[in-house]
């Protein structure tokens, strides 16, 4: 794992199916039809900040918090595109303190009238631990 630097740019894409979308109503308990009952089905807003949430994962960051502003529908077909970029990232004892942005922009439909846009912006802070072997130089 490299460590954490502002201006870090970093690059998820999924393509979101059917089966993804009734796998998360069923664990989140939101089964609200625009969810199951739809064709395409509406991916849910937080399987869609998942982009996010994978990038964290890679990093080895702790989320402390999350915000996302959701801009318009994704459905089941489309593919979207999330990129982290780490804005600020403050050195500590145990620890490296950061913040950063995402931004999900849909790339691809499987609907003619779906246009590309961004889907959904955000701003996490977080953490990413120290280890024995990390330096300041």
């Amino acid at each position: 794992m490299s460590l954490p630097e502002a201006g870090d740019v970093h690059v998820v894409e999924r393509t979101f199916d059917r089966e993804e979308v009734c796998e998360f109503a069923a664990l989140s308990r939101d089964t609200q039809a625009i969810h199951t009952d739809r064709d395409p089905p509406m991916v849910h807003g937080l399987l869609t900040a998942t982009l996010s949430t994978e990038i964290g994962g890679e990093l080895a960051v702790l989320a402390r918090t999350m915000t996302f502003e959701f801009l318009t529908p994704v459905y089941a077909g489309d593919t979207v595109r999330c990129e982290w970029t780490t804005e600020c990232v403050e050195t500590r004892t145990d620890r490296y303190d950061l913040t950063a942005t995402v931004e999900c922009r849909r790339t691809a439909s499987a609907w003619a009238d779906a246009e590309e846009r961004v889907v959904l912006r955000g701003e996490i802070a977080g953490l990413v631990w120290r280890s024995d072997t990390d330096t300041d130089g």
